[in-house]
């Protein structure tokens, strides 16, 4: 990633720390701000106080502290669903970074750090949170349906936390139940497919495809099925 849009990402992080609107950085360029684990670009912040005004009142402030004009690109918060906003801030002549504003369904487990980023756990959360989707569509996020998604990307930085932060296994299981378990053995196997790999290395150049995969495998199929089939 441009050093130009690494150094734009923290000027933009630092802005929304110092306008104290209650919004957190979560997602895959938290973790990667924090552990340099891969690249990210998109910044998704979150917030339990999710209103038009305040996403808008948070972009006039990103604007005035970095000099990054801001674009709007899509508002959305139709009744049942939680709000969300997607911005382009033009951060060098020729480069744009995506910054999304999520209402936030799930509690914080812990606060949020002094800088803005959202613990590791609650990191952890919202990213499973992304691929098991939730079980009634009224809590869907914006364009995402209650299934959740299907992007490497998510499989990377899930791997990376079950190795680096807690076993998926283990933590999976203290935070979700027996449909959630459900939801995420079909993702796997949604995911458990050829051109996953090279997806895999899109996200993560060089990184080891065949461990991931034998890893989350091993978590997803053996370790939580015993968890669950053991209630």
């Amino acid at each position: 990633m441009k050093n130009a849009l690494r150094k734009a990402q923290e000027q933009i992080l630092r802005a929304v720390v110092s306008s104290v609107s209650k919004v957190y950085l979560v997602g895959g360029t938290a973790l990667a701000l924090r552990y340099r684990h891969r690249d990210s670009e998109d910044l998704d912040f979150f917030t339990q106080r999710w209103t038009k005004a305040l996403h808008r009142t948070l972009a006039k402030r990103i604007t005035a502290t970095t000099g990054f004009s801001a674009k709007l690109i899509s508002e959305q918060r139709k009744s049942g669903q939680a709000g969300v906003a997607f911005y382009n801030f033009q951060v060098t002549a020729k480069d744009l970074l995506k910054v999304d504003v999520i209402e936030d369904v799930d509690r914080l487990l812990h606060p949020v750090g002094p800088d803005g980023i959202a613990s590791l756990d609650d990191i952890y959360l919202r990213k499973l949170r992304a691929v098991i989707g939730w079980r009634s569509k009224s809590l869907s996020t914006g364009q995402e349906l209650s299934g959740g998604r299907q992007e490497a990307k998510d499989m990377f930085d899930l791997w990376y936390l079950s190795v680096h932060h807690a076993p998926l296994h283990e933590w999976f299981s203290a935070h979700f139940g027996r449909e959630d378990y459900a939801r995420l053995a079909r993702w796997l196997q949604a995911m458990t497919r050829q051109d996953t790999a090279f997806a895999l290395l899109d996200v993560a150049p060089g990184c080891d495809t065949k461990r991931i995969l034998r890893h989350l495998e091993d978590q997803i199929y053996d370790r939580l099925n015993r968890v669950y089939v053991s209630r």
